[in-house]
């Protein structure tokens, strides 16, 4: 009796440190990717900088071109332009920063708008190559945007994560918004 008494207290002993072991390493597993998706967020959060310095850049380029050829108005674009701040653009969930992809959205669309408006400007060689960069950076950045938001899914989702959810809120870690 006195054996089968030892025997269910090794196993419950045994059932108790498997459950805690796999608790821990579980846990592991959940600050792990959170330190991965944290690296590679800032990652993406640089490259968006990068590509709306490209936009910006680009944006800026054909206003100075509408500019050179007489097209009227162009002067309060290119002032909007010159009104945004680099700083703005490196923290891809801030407010700040959605107001410049706001307003660079707007300048490009007025840009274009401009351009097909006034067709003997839109022959010019280098008016062609500056619209289509702006088109092309346009693509890069919607990609960058998906690939963004898909990381911030999986962030959020190792911040809610049962086994770190607790140690997550003590430390007031917060959720990432998606970008648009």
């Amino acid at each position: 009796m006195n054996n089968l008494l030892l025997n269910w207290y090794e196993s419950v002993c045994i059932a108790i440190i498997v459950i805690i072991g796999l608790f821990i390493f579980v846990s592991i597993i959940g600050y792990i990717f959170f330190g991965v998706f944290s690296h590679i967020l800032k990652k993406h959060n640089d490259a968006l900088a990068l590509v709306l310095k490209a936009k910006y850049d680009n944006i800026e380029k054909l206003l100075t071109i509408l500019i050179d050829n007489d097209v009227s108005d162009v002067d309060k674009y290119l002032n909007k332009l010159h009104e945004i701040q680099f700083i703005d653009m490196q923290r891809q969930d801030s407010k700040q920063c959605q107001i410049v992809r706001e307003t660079l959205s707007s300048l490009r669309d007025e840009a274009m708008f401009l351009l097909e408006s006034n067709p003997s400007v839109n022959k010019n060689e280098i008016v062609k190559t500056a619209k289509k960069n702006i088109l092309d950076i346009d693509i890069i950045y919607r990609n960058h945007i998906a690939m963004y938001n898909a990381d911030v899914l999986g962030y959020n989702y190792w911040i809610k994560f049962l086994p770190n959810r607790l140690i997550f809120k003590m430390f007031k870690v917060r959720e990432k918004e998606l970008i648009s």
